[in-house]
């Protein structure tokens, strides 16, 4: 039986513990008393923890902090990483071997620091989390970081202990997919982001992440002579013209028979997996037979058919995969809970919000069938896993005015027993809306949901931009006014910004030039910022598009050259390898189409 342990922050002074804490001095004019410990046999991700800890100490300090392990302890003083026989006889009343993967254990006891935690992820997330909460470092993105410089590094009494609820976490975009170490870093650890053992480890998926039905059975293979396997629409079945155009009748047996027997081939060749999917297809074709309707009807929702067969899965990994759990949608047409179905304990409902307004919280009354949705499957189900998306898929480099709702809607999904996100960002786009702050702002509020979005939202601004960082936080501000000033609804297929009204793409485009104009001396920090601009250029653009929106926009709008800034969008998309446009949408195909309306 799957267990899950959450723990809350713990700042505690460890006086109630009957342990005494103390300030340290870890280094004081490049020298050091102290040698960094790991266990006697470390884990991969604890060997790097350790070399992590002195490398950035010694960049920090400019002091060579040593390795050791603990099978030799060093004589003096000592940085325990890990969860030595040292760390635990300084710490008793603390049990490793119980902790989640990616609890944490910052502990000062005595003239000892401790870095440890869960495995296998636990000590790493302990260091960069003491690296960064402690000392000061910022990794903004894979090559861009803030690293401190000081000789003299003290620290006050420290206690403390966190597990975050999520124990999934992945934010979806390019930077974070494709460098691990950066990902590690923030603390990612999902399907996607391929995190080595030795920064440790990510969890996966046995074989396909999503929409397993035509994977599990592919009609290619099975169709010919077994149609009966395939929804049935209008009194036809037919799932070989487009393989995904249709879903699988799941109240037949003998489909259920070979599908639980090709799921346990998966798990065989997965053992490294966590989770296994077994999930509709992505479309709404799901099959009207007798059978499925019935159960459907009766239910009322078409999640009735699909969670009946997920639980006969679940059932048969149950025995033979324990560890195993068993995820499923609830998306588009099975969102809906059903009224006496519940989930057996080893499966997890997958619940997506892609019909959800995301310019507001999803605690707002727009968003109440949603509300509705998670309330009844929190009522039923063991745990909930959440597909949440956060981008604009109908063109990735407009605008999406939804920075102030991830907080709110992170903390709304911890109350509701969720253990794992997914936030669906841009991935493909490295230019336009503020990617980069995106990627590091999620990664920071599925660690820790409680955490002030505002603030990290400004402490990124600061910490990455520099002086343009009150100009660019005073267009983020205008960006969300504006839209939310529309009365418009927007979700995450929005093939226009008509919301941001010309008056306000006018001062966007003064507030950049404020922007420029404050580091107008650093090309760092103007790159950066040009970047940024690529979405306003879009939304320009995007209103240029269109000859009655001009006719109004013209006088209003700023007075910038249409060629010049479509050069400039594709320029730029070039300089970032930027690949993709819109969710499945290469950036070929939208820089043919500004170049037909722009540069002939």
């Amino acid at each position: 039986m799957f267990k899950l342990r959450f723990w809350l922050v713990m700042g505690l002074l460890l006086g109630g513990s009957g342990i005494t804490a103390s300030a340290l001095t870890l280094s004081q004019n490049g020298k050091t008393d102290y040698t960094i410990v790991t266990p006697a046999v470390p884990i991969p991700a604890e060997v790097t923890a350790a070399k992590e800890l002195s490398d950035y100490l010694k960049t920090i300090s400019g002091t060579a902090f040593p390795i050791a392990s603990a099978g030799v302890m060093p004589t003096g003083k000592v940085i325990l990483v890990g969860p030595s026989a040292a760390a635990k006889k300084l710490a008793p009343d603390l049990d490793f071997a119980a902790m989640p993967a990616d609890e944490i254990v910052i502990r000062t006891v005595g003239d000892t620091l401790i870095l440890a935690g869960g495995r296998p992820r636990g000590t790493l997330y302990a260091v960069y989390t003491f690296l960064e909460d402690q000392l000061g470092c910022r990794w903004w993105t894979p090559t861009e970081s803030t690293i401190p410089h000081r000789s003299n590094l003290e620290i006050g009494n420290l206690n403390i202990r966190y597990a975050p609820q999520f124990i999934n976490r992945e934010s979806f975009y390019t930077a974070i997919n494709k460098n691990p170490i950066f990902a590690a870093r923030l603390k990612n650890n999902g399907n996607f982001q391929k995190v080595p053992d030795a920064y440790g480890g990510h969890i996966t998926f046995a074989q396909e992440f999503v929409h397993s039905s035509f994977p599990l059975l592919p009609p290619k293979k099975y169709f010919a002579e077994h149609p009966d396997w395939y929804s049935e629409i209008d009194g036809k079945r037919d799932a070989t013209s487009r393989e995904r155009g249709t879903q699988l009748c799941w109240s037949n047996p003998e489909m259920r028979k070979e599908l639980i027997k090709n799921a346990l081939q998966w798990a065989a060749k997965h053992p490294e997996a966590t989770f296994i999917s077994i999930s509709q297809n992505d479309n709404g074709r799901y099959c009207r037979c007798a059978k499925c309707r019935a159960l459907d009807d009766a239910e009322g929702t078409h999640a009735a058919t699909l969670l009946q067969g997920v639980n006969e899965v679940a059932a048969v990994f149950a025995q033979k995969y324990p560890h195993l759990l068993v995820e499923t949608l609830a998306y588009q047409y099975t969102r809906k809970a059903p009224k006496t179905i519940k989930p057996r304990p080893n499966v997890v409902i997958r619940l997506c919000s892609i019909e959800c307004d995301f310019l507001r919280p999803l605690t707002d009354k727009t968003n109440a069938s949603f509300q509705k949705d998670i309330a009844d499957w929190e009522k039923i189900s063991r745990q909930l896993y959440i597909w949440d998306y956060v981008t604009n898929f109908h063109q990735y480099l407009l605008p999406q005015p939804n920075l102030n709702v991830l907080g709110p809607n992170l903390r709304y999904f911890a109350a509701h027993k969720v253990i794992g996100v997914f936030e669906e960002g841009d991935f493909g786009s490295t230019i336009g809306d503020f990617v980069p702050l995106r990627a590091w702002l999620i990664s920071k509020l599925l660690w820790n949901p409680q955490a002030d979005e505002n603030a990290l939202i400004e402490e990124f601004l600061q910490g990455y931009y520099g002086p343009a960082a009150p100009h660019l936080k005073a267009y983020l501000q205008l960006v969300q006014q504006t839209a939310l000033q529309s009365g418009d609804e927007i979700g995450c297929f929005n093939n226009h910004c008509s919301w941001f009204k010309p008056e306000a793409l006018r001062q966007g485009w003064a507030l950049f030039d404020q922007a420029l104009d404050a580091v107008k001396n650093d090309p760092t920090l103007t790159a950066r910022i040009k970047r940024e601009r690529a979405s306003l250029i879009a939304a320009i653009l995007d209103y240029r598009t269109d000859e009655k929106w001009y006719a109004f926009w013209k006088d209003r709008g700023p007075k910038v050259d249409s060629a010049e800034l479509a050069r400039e969008i594709i320029a730029l998309a070039r300089q970032y390898q930027c690949t993709q446009y819109r969710e499945n949408g290469k950036f070929e195909q939208y820089q043919k189409d500004l170049t037909t309306r722009f540069l002939q």
